[in-house]
């Protein structure tokens, strides 16, 4: 009952939240990055694409028109009731792509801020509607133009956006832009809401009208997983949903000659490293590689950085040597619950088995001794791929041609790998019954930490009540979107079972066996040492890094700038005492533009070595127009776009130099809504992005906080401690951008503090010494 209650509720409160910001008019909702507007021009159209809209416009016009008189004789009639006739169908629309100009006029923003404000992405299911609407059940003559409703955005047209083409100017400006809306959809019906609206009949676009292009409402991923608790409630099979029930009732058949296979891999490890031919591993890697196979529920751990995914995919080869020791299939499903985090622990899987190959070439003794040649054969499997697929990755596609299933494909083999997002697995299933109690072996969740325990129980359907589930993730980072304040929610079954956190922290509370890495090979060892002293100390994690990573040396005639990007110093804070401002901040964009250029200039490009994380879209376009004057090209400007985003969209990706803009510093605001940026899983985050050089750009309100709040009291001790503990010498003081600034940092360990030997020279510190008074 309670897993049923928090999909409904969470389902109705995020409806309800994307109706009242359509209740805004389509100006404003452009500003707050929910919508755009754009115009259909035929001129704008191939000539294909012209003729098979006005074929479906006429075609619409004359239905209408028989409706209208079909009314006059019956007032209640129904688009149902018009007789079919001899009319031939009008073409058909899906797959077919309109452009759309985006529209300025009314806004009160440029084109390249709106298109920064914008939360579009190139693949987004979308809905479009005609700017103004009129009552189709009204006489055409007494059809008035008015504002559209959010009840008609529910059942607009739908579509994908495939793209946002950008023409520029010769400063890299956009000067116009268009929207590439392609015809397509998932088919809903009235029987799905309230998780997914079916749309409106026409399939076609008016010369000259302005529509508007907003987020689809439909949740289909929410829809199945309505259904899947609802099979659950109902006493349908659901091997996870037993697991996380009675987590000590399951018996995983491991048997001494599996464990013997599982632990002969992980020798295999070891004497691959003695012979130099691979890399040693921690104490808890190896635990996690070569023990634990037959647990039934064991959750996994990692910070920042450590390998989780790369690990992930050592003990998954492992366990399938076990399995082959032992003469037992092992099959096995992972996934996360995006695709892009799905992706990446397939392409570590194929890593590994690139690397079995490897040896087997190479330490041919080492090989035949440890390893089973039968894994350099282990099938990946990919279902319902989005983009580029690794070498040697099968791709299983759910349209998949009449007698070849793509369950069937999986079961052709007794060892394989198979991954998907959770709809995904089990979509896997569609069409083809699973075998008898199950078809996958074990099963994997990757990015726990962020996926929701409905979510979570769609992979579990293809699971054998038998299978060893793996639990992937770190509570410390990034949660699940909630919509609606569980915590606060007094009701006593929410209070008891507390369904709404992440399946991550589900397992965690069961106090089942726990592996917790804690070797960063990605953050400098400064970052390590403060996310240990301040978070992971928490779980008893000893998390460290034996990187001393260090930028490219460079000299700036602005010692604002060489303070700041002093390479010795891997963390550094820039504090400012602008105090005004909420969703942007210009004197932040100020503080950081000529830091940026300067980190261009030694050779860190914006796709894999800068970037800049903001916790608002207002700032990012702020921060992107900033950096569009810097970058070379249409590629360049592109990838100054892309080098700046959200907290959200940072986590997983990594860059040799990253600036954090901290935005708020409205004293009130940060009051009113400071458990936004003081949330310490999006600060974890923020901080754990940068290899080289880490620059925190926040105002002086941010650390001197005083929250009557105690959970946002003890979070912003996060932020002070950054200056009390860690940043604790001066660097430069002086006046930036109308304000005055001061830049704090160390010197790494081993390289000696900022004493009497390494003392900066006064013009760059100040006459008199700075303090810091929180």
């Amino acid at each position: 009952g309670a897993l049923e209650e928090f999909v409904l509720i969470e389902r109705q409160v995020a409806l309800a939240e994307w109706r009242r910001l359509r209740n805004a008019p389509p100006e404003e909702r452009v500003l707050a990055g929910v919508s755009l507007i754009a115009r259909y021009r035929p001129e704008d159209q191939p000539e294909e694409g012209r003729e098979r809209n006005r074929a479906w416009r006429e075609h619409r016009q004359r239905r209408a028109e028989a409706m209208a008189a079909l009314r006059v004789e019956n007032p209640e009639a129904a688009w149902g009731d018009l007789p079919q006739g001899e009319e031939p169908a009008p073409p058909d629309m899906r797959g077919q792509t309109v452009r759309l100009r985006v529209e300025t006029a009314g806004v009160g923003a440029a084109l390249p801020e709106i298109l920064g404000l914008s939360g579009f992405r190139p693949g987004d299911w979308v809905r479009t509607l005609p700017r103004w609407t009129v009552d189709s059940r009204l006489p055409v003559g007494q059809q008035v133009k008015r504002p559209q409703t959010p009840r008609q955005l529910l059942y607009g047209v739908p579509g994908k956006l495939a793209e946002i083409e950008i023409e520029r100017d010769d400063a890299g400006r956009a000067a116009a832009a268009w929207v590439h809306f392609t015809f397509d959809t998932i088919p809903a019906n009235d029987k799905m809401k309230p998780f997914a609206y079916p749309e409106t009949p026409n399939s076609f676009f008016l010369d000259d009208e302005s529509y508007t292009i907003e987020e689809t409402p439909n949740d289909l991923s929410g829809y199945s997983a309505w259904k899947v608790v609802e099979a659950v409630r109902d006493g349908q099979p659901n091997a996870l949903f037993a697991r996380l029930a009675d987590p000590d009732g399951a018996t995983v058949v491991w048997s001494a000659a599996a464990e013997l296979g599982q632990r002969r891999f992980l020798d295999g490890l070891d004497a691959l490293a003695q012979g130099n031919h691979w890399h040693a591993f921690p104490a808890e890697v190896r635990e996690y590689i070569g023990r634990h196979g037959g647990e039934p529920l064991l959750l996994v751990q990692g910070p920042p950085g450590t390998g989780k995914s790369y690990t992930t995919a050592f003990a998954l080869f492992a366990r399938m040597q076990g399995a082959m020791e032992a003469g037992i299939p092992f099959r096995v499903g992972v996934c996360a619950n995006t695709h892009a985090a799905t992706d990446v622990l397939l392409e570590k899987l194929g890593e590994v088995r690139s690397a079995l190959r490897g040896w087997r070439a190479a330490a041919v003794d080492l090989f035949s001794e440890f390893f089973d040649a039968r894994l350099l054969d282990v099938a990946l499997f990919r279902f319902g791929p989005k983009g580029h697929l690794p070498e040697g990755v099968e791709a299983l596609l759910p349209e998949a041609p009449k007698g070849q299933k793509p369950l069937d494909r999986v079961n052709a083999g007794e060892w394989g790998v198979v991954a998907a997002t959770p709809s995904g697995l089990k979509n896997l299933c569609k069409g083809r019954k699973a075998a008898p109690g199950g078809t996958l072996d074990a099963l994997v969740l990757d990015e726990a930490s962020r996926m929701k325990v409905p979510e979570a129980l769609l992979a579990g359907i293809p699971l054998k009540p038998g299978g060893p589930v793996v639990v992937v993730g770190d509570h410390r980072q990034m949660q699940p979107i909630r919509r609606h304040d569980w915590d606060e929610e007094p009701r006593k079954t929410f209070q008891e079972y507390k369904v709404y956190r992440s399946v991550f922290d589900t397992v965690r509370a069961m106090g089942t066996a726990t592996i917790r890495l804690s070797e960063s090979h990605r953050l400098h060892e400064e970052m390590a040492e403060f996310l240990r002293r301040e978070i992971y100390h928490k779980d008893a994690i000893d998390f460290r890094s034996g990187k001393r990573w260090e930028m490219e040396r460079g000299s700036h005639p602005d010692p604002y700038v060489d303070a700041v990007l002093r390479p010795e110093i891997p963390i550094v804070v820039v504090v400012h005492d602008e105090a005004a401002s909420q969703l942007r901040n210009e004197t932040e964009r100020d503080l950081i533009a000529p830091v940026a250029a300067e980190v261009l200039k030694r050779g860190y490009g914006l796709r894999e070595g800068f970037g800049i994380v903001v916790p608002h879209r207002a700032q990012r376009a702020l921060l992107q127009e900033a950096l569009r004057g810097m970058a070379g090209g249409a590629g360049g400007v592109t990838a100054a776009e892309e080098a700046v985003d959200t907290v959200e969209r940072f986590q997983g990706g990594e860059r040799e130099v990253i600036v954090v803009s901290a935005t708020e510093s409205d004293p009130a605001y940060l009051l009113a809504a400071g458990e936004f940026l003081y949330d310490p899983t999006r600060l974890t985050v923020a901080l754990s992005r940068a290899k080289r050089k880490l620059v925190l750009v926040a105002a002086r309100s941010v650390f001197g906080l005083f929250s009557p709040d105690d959970e946002v009291w003890e979070n912003t001790l996060l932020w002070k401690n950054l200056l009390r503990r860690t940043c604790t010498e001066p660097l430069w003081e002086g006046e930036m951008a109308g304000h005055g600034v001061q830049v704090w940092g160390r010197r790494a360990r081993g390289g000696g503090g900022l004493g009497d030997e390494t003392a900066l020279p006064a013009d760059v510190v100040g006459s008199e010494p700075m303090a810091f008074d929180l």
